[in-house]
C-alpha cells in the first residue's frame, strides 16, 4: 500500500467494535488510514454525499437498517466505492449474498487481526478499481460500436457524424475530434470536427493532413485501432513531432470507420 492515506468510513453502531477496528488499523505501521466512524446508516450516507472515501466498512446490524438491504442502500449511493462487511454473522450463505449485492468481502468480527483487515481493505480497493476500469472500457467500446452502427445504417452522414464527433469528444474528454476521409485515387479530406480548446485560433486546417497522415499510415500497417498515450514516445516523423508539441497534443487515438469496401474514414482526436 502506498504512502498516501486510505480514507475509510466505518458504519458501526457498537462503540467497542468501532474502537477495536481503530486499534487494529493502528497496529499496522506500514499503512496510513483516515478513519471516519458513524453509528447509523443515514449518517454514513450523508458523509458519502459530502466527502470522498476509498472504502466502506459496513456492519449489517444498524439501528436504522438491518441485513442485506443495508448493502443495497449503500451501493445505490456509492456505486464505485468498495464495501467490506464486518459482522458477527458467521453464515456462508449471507456472505455469498453480500458479495452478490455488491460487497467486495465479508469478515466475521473477532476472527481477524490487523494485518488481515488491512490486506482485505487493500485487495477490495484494487478489485474495485479493476472492475471500474473494465466498466469504462466496456462503455467506450459500446460508444464506438454505436458510432459505427450509425454510420452504417443512416444516409444522413453529416448529421450522424457531427453527433458522433461531439459525443466522442465529450466522453473521452479530449480537446479535438476529427473525422478524416481517405478515398482511393483522391486526396485526403477533413469531413467534420468537434473541438473545445482555449487556443483554437492557432489551428490551421491545412496542417491537419500533416498531423493525420502518421495515424493513417499506422492503420494501413496494422489494420487496427491505434493509441498513443504519450506522443513523445511515438515514432512519428520529426516535423509531425514539432507540430504535436506546438499544439500541445499529448495523446492520439485513431479508430478506423469502414463504409463499404472502397471508402474509409478515420477518427483522430
Amino acid at each position: 500500500m502506498n504512502s498516501q492515506s486510505v480514507k475509510i468510513i466505518l458504519i458501526e453502531d457498537n462503540p467497542a467494535d468501532a474502537e477495536l477496528i481503530k486499534e487494529l488499523l493502528a497496529e499496522v505501521s506500514h499503512a496510513r488510514f483516515e478513519l471516519t466512524s458513524v453509528r447509523r446508516l443515514d449518517e454514513g450516507l450523508n458523509f458519502l454525499r459530502q466527502a470522498d472515501f476509498d472504502i466502506i466498512l459496513l456492519d449489517l446490524s444498524l439501528p436504522d437498517s438491518e441485513g442485506l438491504d443495508t448493502i443495497v442502500q449503500v451501493k445505490a449511493k456509492a456505486t464505485t466505492i468498495p464495501i467490506v462487511i464486518l459482522t458477527v454473522l458467521d453464515d456462508e450463505k449471507i456472505a455469498l449474498e453480500s458479495v452478490r449485492k455488491g460487497a467486495q468481502d465479508y469478515l466475521v468480527k473477532g476472527r481477524f487481526e490487523g494485518e488481515l483487515l488491512v490486506r482485505t481493505i487493500r485487495y477490495a480497493i484494487e478489485r474495485q478499481r479493476d472492475r471500474e476500469e473494465l466498466r469504462q472500457q466496456a462503455q467506450r467500446s459500446r460508444l464506438l460500436e454505436r458510432m459505427l452502427e450509425r454510420i452504417r445504417q443512416f444516409l444522413a452522414l453529416e448529421y450522424i457524424l457531427q453527433t458522433t464527433v461531439s459525443e466522442v469528444r465529450q466522453f473521452l474528454n479530449t480537446d479535438r475530434v476529427l473525422i478524416y476521409r481517405c478515398q482511393p485515387d483522391s486526396a485526403e479530406e477533413l469531413v467534420l470536427e468537434s473541438f473545445d480548446c482555449g487556443d483554437c485560433d492557432t489551428w490551421n486546417p491545412e496542417l491537419y493532413s500533416t498531423l493525420v497522415l502518421p495515424c493513417i499510415l499506422r492503420y494501413s500497417q496494422t489494420n487496427c485501432i491505434q493509441v498513443w498515450d504519450d506522443v513523445n514516445r511515438a515514432d512519428f516523423e520529426q516535423n509531425c513531432h514539432h507540430l504535436l508539441s506546438f499544439f500541445q497534443i499529448k495523446s492520439v487515438l485513431t479508430v478506423p470507420i469502414l463504409q463499404r469496401k472502397e471508402v474509409s474514414n478515420r477518427l483522430w482526436g
